[in-house]
């Protein structure tokens, strides 16, 4: 029984051991994964470089500060290579000579396995592209404007469904439609999308213009470079406008009719890194606002008053949501 329990032990250990050491194997190779996922990602190796640049820096300044601070010592060029001869820096110039010679060699060894589509020499080094890399740029690319298509598509469907569409029904309130509350609607709507699904945060406003000038509260809110967009909206009659730099901006105009005074404007803010507004987002809104529109004909009454800002809104019973 004993000898029994030996070998049963024994095995265990055994089981033990070997469980440890693939389990530490696999968690190594993850490592490796992640740590060339890591190296390989530009803004970390570019702060990895720089961090180890700034390190050399200050060690080397740190080594030969009594020749900085007693340089009019150094009488010719002999004394200036005789002082410059310490183990730190004679460490570097091997360094970088083994590390030219190494790059130099895996360059040569690399360049005839590449379709190089252009290479040029220069006084910084060879600088070439491949075909493969231009092939990922353009797949990336694709990729990206395959998901913001989505996205508009599914903005669009969740207009249609029918809890919001009972949403839309609430904005009619006696013979007050409430235009400013479906505009907001479809604002809403395109935020909580786009920060669920690509994670785009937008910033939205939504001004009422009356008699042609926007509604104070809501304008003063605004950054200085959105309130010249709208004023050249309300001044120029423009439906809609971009702009671009640190931010994108797209301002769009919505009207009941034609021929009506007062109307809104939709004001989208996203940061330009993740987002950047076009003709595209201009047509998704026209056509987002199209059927608000469409839903709420459905339940106006006759000569219904419409309700273009949050003053409008707060003084005749309506809700702009």
């Amino acid at each position: 029984m004993f000898e029994k329990f030996s070998e049963s032990q024994i095995y265990k250990n055994v089981k033990r051991i070997y469980k440890s050491c693939f389990k530490w194997s696999r968690d190594k190779v993850d490592l490796i994964k992640y740590c060339l996922a890591t190296y390989y990602n530009p803004k970390i190796r570019s702060f990895l470089w720089k961090l180890g640049f700034i390190s050399g820096l200050i060690y080397l300044s740190y080594q030969n500060w009594s020749t900085i601070i007693n340089y009019d010592k150094i009488a010719d060029q002999q004394g200036l290579l005789n002082v410059i001869q310490t183990p730190a820096n004679l460490f570097v110039f091997k360094f970088g000579i083994v590390y030219a010679l190494a790059t130099g060699t895996y360059f040569l060894l690399k360049l005839p396995f590449q379709k190089i589509e252009s290479l040029k020499v220069s006084s910084s080094g060879v600088e070439y592209k491949t075909v493969a890399e231009n092939a990922k740029v353009a797949d990336e690319a694709l990729t990206a404007l395959r998901e913001a298509e989505y996205a508009r598509m599914n903005i669009l469907n969740t207009l249609s469904t029918p809890h919001v569409m009972n949403t839309i029904k609430s904005l009619v309130n006696r013979n007050e439609i409430n235009m400013a509350g479906g505009i907001s609607l479809i604002a809403g709507i395109m935020q909580a999308y786009l920060l669920s699904s690509l994670n785009v945060k937008l910033h939205t406003s939504v001004i009422g213009v009356v008699n042609d000038v926007p509604e104070q509260d809501e304008y003063d809110r605004l950054k200085v470079n959105i309130q010249l967009l709208i004023n050249e909206i309300v001044n120029e009659e423009t439906p809609w406008l971009i702009h671009e730099g640190r931010h994108s901006v797209i301002v769009v105009r919505f009207k009941w009719e034609a021929e009506n005074t007062d109307y809104c404007i939709l004001c989208l803010e996203a940061d330009s890194k993740e987002w950047l507004f076009s003709k595209a987002d201009y047509l998704l809104l026209d056509t987002a606002w199209n059927i608000i529109k469409r839903s709420l004909l459905l339940y106006r009454r006759k000569n219904s008053a419409i309700i273009v800002s949050k003053r409008q809104a707060n003084g005749q019973g309506g809700d702009s949501k």
